[in-house]
């Protein structure tokens, strides 16, 4: 007997089934898909909700930060309305690289983030990406140095 895909009896959909965050949108929930450790693009299976594999990372490619999602977010229309030359999002969740002040070396993990600003980028489809610090009390205080010396 093969199995149901969905398994939510046993835990939230990670992009679905997990709050975005405690107080949206300046403080956000990153679920991390890639490590800057990761030679392996993985990404959340759309169905099932477990981390697939995607494929081989390229260096050049090589995350410089913890990388995922926020989830219970979308790129679609809306959100690619913010870029004239946009005809559609990309149509997966919002995504977010995390300042972390340790090393995060393990993916499919959740992070509390303080976002601190995001780019785009489009090729056939529309990409907003956030940029976040992850929350802890010592990435804060790195925060406001780097802004009194500015």
């Amino acid at each position: 007997m093969t199995p149901p895909l969905n398994y939510n009896a046993f835990r939230p959909h990670p992009w679905h089934g997990l709050s975005v965050g405690q107080a949206p949108p300046s403080l956000l929930r990153a679920f991390i898909e890639i490590t800057p450790s990761d030679s392996m693009k993985y990404e959340i299976d759309k169905l099932s909700g477990y981390m697939r594999l995607d494929r081989p990372q390229r260096s050049s490619s090589l995350s410089p930060t913890p990388y995922g999602f926020v989830p219970r977010t979308y790129c679609g229309a809306h959100v690619a309305a913010l870029s004239p030359t946009s005809v559609k999002g990309d149509e997966d969740p919002l995504d977010i690289c995390v300042i972390a002040e340790q090393p995060v070396d393990r993916g499919e993990v959740l992070l509390d983030a303080r976002v601190v600003g995001g780019d785009h980028s489009v090729r056939v489809h529309f990409r907003r990406r956030l940029m976040a610090l992850c929350r802890e009390p010592i990435a804060a205080r790195t925060l406001q140095r780097f802004r009194r010396h500015r």
